[in-house]
């Protein structure tokens, strides 16, 4: 009776050692969503998305339906996964200046608006004015279906002019202005809709499912062992 008490034990041990792993395991998928946390600000008017072509969400906008007062918006946090696309789609007032800044911070590290980060954009001619609201998912999904991407080449320093201080306020100065056209000329191409892919390399390392299955084995074995020196000293 007790040999067999002591048995149980064991294997009751080792079946709660192994739903913990694969449990931790079964979560791994949300574990490797890469956590945003976006401060930009847009010249004048943007719309912000996360995703693919497939599966794309929206996180927010500055349009007609959600006007602010401020220059740099709350920040937007939001979660993509690797190999995922952040979006923005920006449209200006039609008068002397548009433009782009931005940091999106990942935990490790950050993205920032510059020539170098790897941010392509799309002139989609989409014509929007001040009183437009964002654009559909369902219309950028389209037109992400149907872009011609080029990387984007067009910049101005983080200190740059006609944009206030107040502009700038909480994003990194090593940011630059960024836009599809000219900084400082004629609304061209607008809305204008800019993308960056999220690498894997931007989260943090999650055990390898084979991992998982040699623990989860080893675990196993350990519990054998266990039944057997339990009938060795009974």
């Amino acid at each position: 009776m007790n040999r067999l008490l002591k048995s149980s034990k064991w294997m009751m041990a080792a079946l709660v050692a192994l739903f913990v792993v694969f449990g931790t395991f079964g979560s791994s998928a949300e574990a490797d969503n890469i956590h945003i946390t976006a401060r930009f600000n847009v010249d004048n008017y943007f719309a912000l998305y996360a995703g693919n072509e497939n599966n794309l969400s929206f996180i927010g906008a500055r349009d007609v339906n959600s006007p602010s007062t401020n220059p740099i918006d709350s920040p937007y946090i939001f979660d993509v996964a690797p190999g995922e696309y952040i979006y923005l789609a920006g449209w200006s007032d039609k008068a002397c200046a548009q433009g782009f800044l931005g940091e999106f911070d990942y935990g490790t590290g950050k993205i920032l608006t510059d020539t170098t980060s790897g941010w392509e954009v799309w002139l989609t001619n989409h014509d929007l004015n001040r009183n437009d609201p964002a654009p559909s998912v369902s219309q950028i999904r389209s037109d992400i279906v149907s872009a011609a991407w080029s990387p984007v080449t067009l910049s101005l320093p983080y200190q740059s002019g006609p944009w206030w201080d107040a502009w700038r306020t909480g994003i990194s100065p090593e940011a630059n202005w960024i836009w599809g056209s000219n900084l400082v000329g004629e609304a061209i191409g607008e809305y204008q809709l800019f993308r960056i892919a999220v690498s894997s390399d931007e989260t943090a390392a999650t055990p390898e499912p084979a991992t998982m299955m040699l623990l989860g084995s080893g675990l196993f074995g350990f519990a054998i062992l266990g039944r057997k020196f339990g009938n060795r000293k009974m």
